[in-house]
């Protein structure tokens, strides 16, 4: 049920003073700031009259701040006296100042969500429901943006073929800000659920708790737009801030809106030499306030050509803007005020801010929590053994264990052995049999890791497989952990544990990983990793730049906005502990057998199961005990190197361009040959140099 401010004893006073019969419902404020918007006015308001689709108990208040309009906005808004609160300005104040006023209105108010909306929107019955739902579902999100297309008239009606208007905004290494899509005819191409560098200001749902953390002004008032923008790239700098301090900004394709888009790039010339002012001085104020050396550096020429550029063009051709570099001037202080304020608090490094900027769209890919959970009731969790010793033997303990433990979830176990020598597998079929759930292939010959998992596929029946190396200790808490997430979302395909070593230290560099870049595979190869730990490339396939990540899976206090049950993205989630659907792995054929032994085979798969639609995360409050480094430790250096450099150059032959192939296999003889001397250098020193066996 939504209380829609349907009658006055909804409607908050004028100091934002919140009713005590309302006090524990979630409030929603909507906010619209109006200047002579009588044309769409009356369209926007009906439509947001209109929402549904909230939970019980949630109340949406809607609140006008008009800007002293001289055409007959405000004898519209008369109209809708009984349902909104209105505030009249005897001066334009602009767009920040006048939405820095009403959220602090609504934040005194007690509102958990505030919706900045332009006046000239339409929106779908469910719009605001849908960006709340996904805001109350992952609460490291300060901001949802929706759908937004192209309306035309006072009815703001939909174009014919639908045309996008925004889905979201990315920024491009010249600080130019544009809405993805816009323009472009809507055949889909944005319909999956994403996280975006940040969303338009003309419909916007901010978070409550995030605004203590963005707010610039130190008083008791909010300034969550920074006043001197006055209006126009305000939202640009707000998302850019918003990823200096760790929030995150979410698209959601499901939520649509109608929105008449009069402002454009290429309409500069038709635009009031006002607005084009401000756009010359808004853009320069933006990288005072957000950039960073470490951060931009690799794009400095491509930002000085084209700041040369925009100062060239007004020069040269439009004059009328001259004045808005000593208005800059004015507005220094305040402005580098407000980048100190950001470097104190700011908590994702210069490297990972690179990520954002692109001359083509971007985002990154988003979890899709299901309405009804779908739940996994059976797993088989499969161990591929080789040569492990006692090591397997512990594993699948503890799946027994585990096994009689769960209630809910049917634990099956398979044990692939690939012809191990030291035969602890065939001693231990006769210890765990069928009646403890467990089933033994002994395989003849070593299949690698990918041919095992491949072999025992054939056999397996339930939900899901947990793919386990035997040097890792399992409980049932870790299998319901994983199975809960797993059923949780559509879009979710694999996920792990955090690694943990048996004192409890968390194994980052063992628990995920970003996929390898050319870079980052040449760093590694050449000792890069070891002499400069925190070059970018290497830094990067780590994730040591993702300082979100480090918290998440790290043993510091939990981030609020990072809740550990909740499922983090990566490219790479471990493949030493990972629970996938059994029907994904069949459908991507499993594991690439041509890696054998083993290497690269889980970084083929992700990079599949990614290209299929499909996502890996790791659960940060899920851990596993994880000894690490066994399979490498029973080969000789000259095989390793063997192994590991065919795989590597298969990899990057399926996977990367024709020159990135051609480098890596060129590079990877050349590294592997310098690391066989290293080796036979050691052995050669350790012969001299060690002293003689006394008898």
């Amino acid at each position: 049920m939504l209380t829609a401010c349907s009658n006055k004893k909804h409607l908050l006073s004028d100091r934002g003073e919140p009713l005590s019969e309302t006090s524990k419902e979630t409030l929603i404020v909507c906010q619209i700031v109006t200047y002579n918007s009588a044309a769409t006015i009356r369209t926007c308001l009906e439509s947001v009259l209109h929402q549904e689709g909230f939970p019980i108990g949630t109340t949406l208040r809607i609140r006008v701040i008009d800007n002293a309009s001289t055409d007959e906005t405000r004898s519209i808004l008369n109209d809708f006296a009984e349902t909104v609160s209105v505030e009249l300005s005897n001066a334009n104040s602009g767009f920040c100042d006048a939405h820095n006023r009403g959220i602090s209105w609504a934040v005194a108010a007690g509102a958990e969500y505030i919706f900045i909306l332009n006046p000239d929107v339409r929106m779908e019955p469910r719009a605001l429901a849908l960006l709340v739902g996904e805001m109350q579902a992952d609460p490291s999100v300060a901001a949802a943006t929706p759908k937004i297309l192209r309306g035309e008239g006072s009815s703001l009606k939909p174009l014919a073929p639908p045309i996008v208007d925004a889905a979201g905004m990315f920024i491009t290494p010249e600080v130019r800000h544009f809405d993805r899509g816009s323009g472009e005819i809507d055949h889909g191409q944005f319909e999956n659920p994403q996280y975006v560098f940040g969303g338009t200001g003309a419909a916007l749902l901010l978070r409550r708790k995030a605004l203590d953390d963005l707010n610039l002004s130190e008083g008791s008032e909010y300034e969550i737009f920074s006043s001197n923008y006055f209006a126009y790239r305000e939202d640009a700098d707000l998302a850019w801030r918003m990823q200096w301090l760790g929030w995150r900004t979410r698209y959601v394709p499901k939520s649509i809106i109608y929105h008449e888009r009069k402002v454009l790039p290429e309409r500069r010339r038709e635009l009031p030499p006002f607005l084009n002012r401000l756009g010359v001085k808004n853009r320069f104020l933006l990288q005072i306030q957000n950039i960073f050396i470490a951060t931009h550096l690799p794009y400095l020429p491509a930002l000085l050509w084209r700041n040369c550029v925009v100062i060239g063009g007004v020069l040269f051709t439009e004059r009328e803007s001259l004045s808005a570099f000593s208005e800059l001037w004015h507005q220094r202080k305040r402005a580098l005020k407000n980048r100190r304020f950001i470097q104190r608090q700011r908590k994702v490094s210069a490297l990972s801010m690179r990520r954002w900027f692109s001359v083509a769209p971007i985002s990154e890919p988003a979890l899709e929590e299901l309405k009804t959970p779908e739940r996994i009731r059976s797993v088989t969790a499969l161990i591929v053994n080789f040569n492990s010793g006692v090591r397997v033997e512990e594993c699948v303990r503890h799946l027994v264990e585990a096994r009689k433990e769960l209630s809910e979830i049917d634990l099956q176990v398979i044990v692939v052995d690939n012809a191990s020598d030291d035969r602890v597998a065939n001693q231990l079929q006769n210890i765990y049999g069928s009646n403890d759930g467990c089933r033994w292939i002994l395989s003849p010959e070593n299949l690698g890791f990918a041919g095992a998992i491949n072999r025992a596929l054939t056999q397996i029946e339930t939900d899901a497989t947990l793919i386990l190396n035997p040097d890792v200790i399992v409980s049932s808490t870790t299998v319901k952990g994983l199975a809960e997430s797993l059923g949780r979302y559509r879009n979710l395909g694999a996920i792990a544990p955090v690694l943990v070593s048996a004192d409890g230290v968390p194994q980052l560099g063992f628990t995920a990983r970003r996929f390898p870049t050319l870079g980052s595979t040449l760093a590694e190869l050449f000792f890069l990793h070891r002499i400069w730990p925190k070059n970018p490339w290497s830094s990067r396939y780590h994730l040591r730049d993702d300082l979100q990540f480090s918290v998440f899976a790290g043993n510091e206090p939990e981030d609020s906005r990072y809740p550990r049950q909740i499922p983090y993205c990566v490219e790479q989630p471990a493949g030493a502990c990972l629970l996938v659907r059994t029907g994904h792995l069949r459908s991507l054929g499993g594991f690439d057998a041509e890696f054998w032994p083993a290497w690269y085979e889980d970084v083929d798969f992700f990079k599949r199961l990614r290209a299929s639609g499909y996502l890996g995360a790791v659960r940060g409050d899920t851990r596993v005990v994880h000894e690490g480094g066994y399979t490498r430790r029973v080969l000789t250096d000259d095989l390793f190197r063997e192994f590991f450099g065919n795989n590597l150059i298969r990899y990057w032959s399926k996977h990367g361009t024709p020159f990135e192939a051609d480098t890596i296999r060129h590079a990877a003889k050349v590294a592997l040959a310098i690391r066989g001397i290293r080796q036979r250098l050691r052995e050669l020193a350790a012969a001299l140099f060690s002293p003689p066996d006394i008898e």
